[in-house]
């Protein structure tokens, strides 16, 4: 199983192209660097790029939900009506298509940040509005908050 980690920033081209930064790039398997699906998040104003794999296992789970439920079906056909299929360049630069970029608030900078299986493609903006960046103690308010009962689990 893989685990993302750390932040890029990075600029976005006129024509929507973003380069992968080399650093980002070394965590993708050998074989998995080139192709990846890139969609809207499900609950926060990002995208989510996924590596085949991990768009598999995504699949695997949405799968799982009754498509004769019309909630379902309604989630199931949004959802897979934003995905797309990505390929990098020789340049490893990834096109992100303007829908998504519009969704998300995009313009000429993005932020990649690590989600543990996948990347967030954020605005910079966004992420600071939404994170609230400025403040360390609301993270370690968190960190508390979420941790506390992970030792006595039973794991």
């Amino acid at each position: 199983m893989t685990e993302f980690t750390g932040k890029f920033l990075c600029k976005v081209d006129a024509k929507g192209r973003v380069m992968l930064p080399a650093a980002m790039l070394k965590q993708f398997t050998e074989g998995r660097r080139d192709h990846f699906v890139l969609n809207r998040s499900l609950f926060t104003r990002c995208l989510d790029l996924y590596t085949t794999d991990s768009w598999q296992k995504r699949t695997d789970d949405i799968r799982k939900l009754d498509p004769y439920d019309p909630e379902n079906d309604r989630f199931i056909r949004q959802f897979y009506g934003t995905a797309v299929h990505v390929d990098l360049d020789s340049a490893k630069r990834m096109l992100l298509p303007k829908q998504l970029l519009e969704l998300s608030g995009i313009t000429n900078e993005i932020l990649f940040s690590a989600n543990l299986e996948n990347f967030e493609i954020w605005s910079p903006k966004v992420y600071d509005e939404v994170h609230g960046t400025s403040d360390p103690n609301a993270f370690y308010s968190l960190a508390s908050k979420v941790m506390k009962g992970i030792r006595n689990s039973g794991s």
